[in-house]
């Protein structure tokens, strides 16, 4: 029998160059939004529902157990804006990050530390401008289009802050004039006692804010590309070296319990950063220097270790006071 190597070989040369040309046509992009501000309403004897908390570092999301002449003790709820412009290709992963203070804060007894996240169909809002009276939506108004609802970890008050990414590919990618807008609020009925804070785009914390991270391919093979992209990998840290802190990435191929832990070089457990089920995609951490008794620890070499469904990884930090 004859073989044509000659074939085979173009052939295996074709289909290396096309799966080298469909990897750099995926691109990542980083976004800051271009407008944050929570709404707040008012009592009778305060009037923040005519108020702009554009300059505020936190976005908030509250829902006190009733509302009252207390004026911290009244309804909250956030609007978080992304302007699209700069991408040209075709969005093939979306993620909103936010980065929750100390996790929640539920200082009330049965209170649900949730927050349902709906999309807006009016982009026109403006961040400068937004007050509660004239805000299109309240937690007792919600928009048309509810994408989901999420619970938060509660926490101690001195537990770290934690990074938190939702998958929004399906009503990012679907935007056609470039904006894409979401609201924020615990719309269940008064009472619920929840007490979210995010960092918002004004926080001086940069690796903090609020982000949307997407990336983009201009075929399908690049989609096929980006879900095998998604596999078991634990990212170097950034900045490294670092102080005071450093932000973690990490993917999953499946979903699963995860942990993620800090090591001295003395191979002594230094703080834990999660230990929960996590979704397949994308995920982040923080480490802020501290050990599991909130501590500083000290200059020197650190180790990350990231355990999901049997399979390990480590990668190796500089810490530098």
């Amino acid at each position: 029998m004859k073989h044509n190597y000659s074939l085979k070989i173009s052939s295996l040369v074709f289909a290396i160059a096309l799966i080298i040309e469909s990897s750099s046509a995926i691109a990542q992009y980083t976004l800051l939004p271009s407008d944050d501000v929570y709404i707040r309403n008012g009592n009778s004897t305060s009037f923040y529902q005519f108020d702009n908390f554009n300059n505020d570092t936190l976005l908030y999301v509250r829902q006190p157990t009733a509302h009252t002449d207390d004026k911290t003790n009244v309804e909250r709820s956030t609007y978080i804006k992304f302007d699209l412009s700069s991408i040209s290709e075709n969005i093939i992963s979306a993620k909103l990050q936010f980065t929750v203070l100390r996790a929640v804060q539920n200082p009330n007894t049965g209170g649900l530390p949730r927050a349902d996240f709906y999309l807006l169909d009016d982009d026109s809002w403006d961040e400068n401008s937004l007050t509660w009276s004239d805000a299109p939506h309240t937690w007792n108004n919600p928009p048309d289009q509810h994408l989901f609802s999420f619970s938060f970890n509660i926490h101690n008050t001195n537990d770290p802050d934690t990074a938190y990414t939702f998958d929004v590919t399906q009503w990012v990618a679907s935007e056609t004039d470039k904006v894409v807008s979401f609201f924020i609020a615990d719309t269940l009925e008064l009472g619920s006692g929840t007490f979210i804070r995010f960092y918002s785009k004004e926080s001086a914390l940069v690796r903090r804010r609020p982000v949307m991270m997407i990336e983009t391919g201009g075929t399908s093979v690049n989609s096929d590309i980006a879900v095998v992209a998604d596999r078991f990998s634990l990212s170097q840290n950034y900045p490294n070296p670092f102080n005071p802190e450093t932000r973690i990435s990490y993917s999953l191929k499946e979903g699963g319990n995860v942990e993620m832990a800090i090591y001295n070089l003395q191979g002594q457990k230094v703080r834990t950063l999660i230990n929960q089920k996590a979704s397949k995609g994308v995920h982040h951490a923080i480490w802020n220097g501290l050990d599991h008794q909130n501590q500083p620890v000290s200059s020197g070499v650190y180790f990350c270790k990231l355990i999901s469904n049997k399979k390990v990884s480590t990668i190796k930090m500089l810490l530098t006071r």
